[in-house]
């Protein structure tokens, strides 16, 4: 879609987004990577209270949603 020039159909396509404008886009895309990490952030505190059947599994779970968010903290800051 973006190759095709329609950058609004591509971000409502990947993200929900609509927007008319860059100004927008640039808002759009940011509420949207703030809203992912406010619920990355709900999943680690919940993941970190969860009752594991070994330290190992717990670890593994909580290192694949940290690096997520980290992720997700690095897509922000680029803004």
């Amino acid at each position: 879609m973006i190759n095709a020039g329609d950058i609004e159909g591509a971000l409502t396509h990947f993200n929900g987004i609509k927007a008319q404008d860059s100004k927008n886009i640039v808002e759009s895309v940011t509420n949207s990577l703030v809203n992912e990490k406010h619920n990355l952030e709900a999943l680690l505190e919940y993941k970190k209270n969860k009752i594991y059947s070994s330290q190992d599994e717990k670890n593994s779970s909580l290192q694949k949603v940290q690096e997520k968010l980290d992720s997700v903290n690095t897509r922000i800051k680029s803004l």
